[in-house]
């Protein structure tokens, strides 16, 4: 079902362990895109935020910007956060 309104930022959290957040929940890989295709319908340029902690495994990058990809999103911007409890530096 396409969104009725403009969804505003898109922010995918991606976890150390490979776990992809959206909207505050935990989706698979096929979840997301069918999210992010959904969105692309309406919002052909929508953006998307990636944001991961400095200790992702690149694989796991690699593999939500494919999912962006296939769901043909290509306005992506990156964000770091540090992992909670790491000492700043």
């Amino acid at each position: 079902e396409a969104p009725k309104n403009l969804p505003g930022e898109i922010i995918l959290n991606l976890r150390q362990d490979g776990t992809v957040e959206l909207e505050r929940s935990a989706v698979s890989i096929d979840q997301l895109k069918a999210k992010l295709s959904s969105i692309q319908q309406v919002y052909p340029d929508q953006p998307v935020i990636l944001r991961g902690a400095e200790e992702v495994p690149y694989k796991f990058v690699v593999k939500v910007l494919d999912t962006c990809r296939a769901a043909k999103l290509t306005n992506i911007f990156f964000s770091v956060n540090p992992e909670k409890g790491a000492s700043g530096g």
